[in-house]
């Protein structure tokens, strides 16, 4: 139980990361290629892949799009876009992202990585844009403490089923030497 939940839980992250990863790898071509404000089933795709929000950029670094499960978003409404953004704006990533440079990061708060932020260049309605794919590592986290729970409890029952086992064990490997 211990080495699960201490040396496994960086495995789960790094598996989601890979996920995703693979799949943005793979429509690569597709992207350099394919105009996304065309290619609706591309675009939802893109924004499904991950449970977060894709935010489109152009080359100017104003953010012209934002996408979340398939569906625009409303750029000015949805303050989340702009916190999102703004921390894209505040970060190494930014200039990446202006310069159409891919690049792949892990946002950390503690010890806990919480977001993966992928970016890629596309084609977005026929300009030469960044799109940002952010990450929600948050149902890997809440997977690890149902497995957690379930060690736990797994580990107290093993541990009261052992003790009467022993219990009883005991009692019968004893009694005749007593009796002698």
């Amino acid at each position: 139980w211990v080495a699960q939940v201490f040396l496994f839980n960086q495995n789960y992250i790094n598996a989601a990361v890979y996920d995703v990863e693979s799949k943005v790898e793979g429509l690569r071509p597709r992207l350099a290629e394919s105009d996304l404000s065309d290619e609706s089933e591309l675009l939802f795709f893109l924004s499904m892949t991950v449970n977060g929000k894709m935010l489109l950029v152009n080359n100017q670094g104003s953010l012209i799009g934002a996408y979340s499960m398939g569906h625009p978003l409303d750029l000015k409404n949805d303050s989340t876009i702009t916190t999102s953004w703004a921390s894209v704006q505040n970060s190494d990533l930014y200039s990446k992202a202006l310069i159409g440079e891919s690049f792949t990061d892990t946002k950390t708060y503690g010890a806990t990585s919480t977001w993966v932020i992928i970016g890629v260049p596309v084609r977005y309605n026929g300009q030469d844009a960044f799109a940002i794919l952010n990450h929600s590592l948050s149902d890997i986290y809440a997977m690890l403490d149902v497995n957690r729970r379930q060690l736990i409890i797994l580990s107290v029952l093993l541990t009261v089923v052992a003790s009467v086992l022993a219990a009883l064990f005991s009692r019968r490997f004893t009694k005749p030497i007593f009796s002698i």
